[in-house]
C-alpha cells in the first residue's frame, strides 16, 4: 500500500463538536469543557459520518485533580454502544482508548457527566476507508 501524502495545507481546525476528516484520517476534539455537578450527560462529540467506514479510538478525560464519579455514553444512530460508570475519577479512566468500527451514514454521539464540577474532554481519531 503507498503511502498517501496528505499536503501542506492540512492543519488542526480546532476544538468541535464535529468530525474533520483530512486524506484517509479522521479525528474529532472537544476541547476542554467545565461540567457542572449533574447526573445529565453532555454532549461533547456529535456528528453524522459520510460514506465512508471510520476505524477510531475513542478517549475521555477528566480534571485529575478532581475525585468525582463521572460518567461516559457513546451512541450511534441513538442505541448506546459504550456505557461505563468510573468511580474516583482521579484513579483512572478504564478500558480506553476505546476502540469501534462506525458504519457509513452513522450519528455518533460521545456524551459525559461528573458527580462535581470539572472540566474534562473528548476526542476521536482514526482512519476513514471509503466504500
Amino acid at each position: 500500500m503507498a503511502k498517501e501524502q496528505i499536503g501542506s495545507n492540512a492543519t488542526f481546525s480546532g476544538t468541535q463538536k464535529g468530525l474533520t476528516i483530512i486524506g484517509n484520517w479522521a479525528y474529532a476534539y472537544s476541547g476542554i469543557q467545565a461540567i457542572t455537578s449533574s447526573p445529565n450527560l453532555q454532549t461533547f462529540l456529535d456528528f453524522t459520518t459520510g460514506s465512508e467506514i471510520l476505524v477510531a479510538k475513542v478517549s475521555y478525560c477528566g480534571d485529575a485533580a478532581n475525585s468525582w464519579d463521572f460518567h461516559t455514553n457513546i451512541l450511534l444512530n441513538g442505541i448506546v454502544v459504550w456505557n461505563a460508570t468510573y468511580e474516583d475519577g482521579a484513579t483512572g479512566t478504564g478500558d480506553q482508548p476505546l476502540p469501534l468500527v462506525i458504519p457509513p451514514h452513522t450519528h455518533f454521539e460521545g456524551k459525559l457527566s461528573s458527580a462535581g464540577a470539572d472540566n474534562m474532554a473528548m476526542t476521536i481519531a482514526g482512519r476513514v476507508y471509503k466504500e
